[in-house]
């Protein structure tokens, strides 16, 4: 059903807008207020990296799976931020499916 509040409509396409564009199926399932949303212009924000860029600062979502341990460490999360084949290993665990900003190396990627 479509929202009755515009509000509520609003709303919920400035997060669908302002949420980058390689999570958007993690955060936002079909809803009729979004039927249209893809003829939106895309913001140009720096946390919306695209794929092949190179940052210090991704917006990830944290997986279900933990990582190895690097270095004899404690496994961390995994978390997909946008890079093609690679999701990355955090140093702590975190509750799945949340939304978060790692940093990276942008040498490794």
């Amino acid at each position: 059903q479509p929202s009755v509040d515009p509000h509520a409509f609003m709303a919920r396409v400035l997060q669908y807008c302002e949420c980058p564009q390689y999570l958007r199926r993690n955060f936002f399932p079909m809803h009729p207020d979004l039927q249209f949303a893809g003829l939106l212009a895309p913001l140009d924000a720096p946390h919306h990296v695209r794929a092949l860029d190179r940052s210090e600062f991704r917006e990830g979502v944290v997986l279900d799976k933990l990582g190895n341990g690097s270095d004899g460490s404690q496994p961390g999360s995994l978390v997909y931020c946008g890079i093609r084949n690679q999701n990355v290993e955090i140093d702590r665990v975190l509750s799945a499916g949340i939304r978060c900003t790692v940093q990276l190396d942008p040498k490794v990627y």
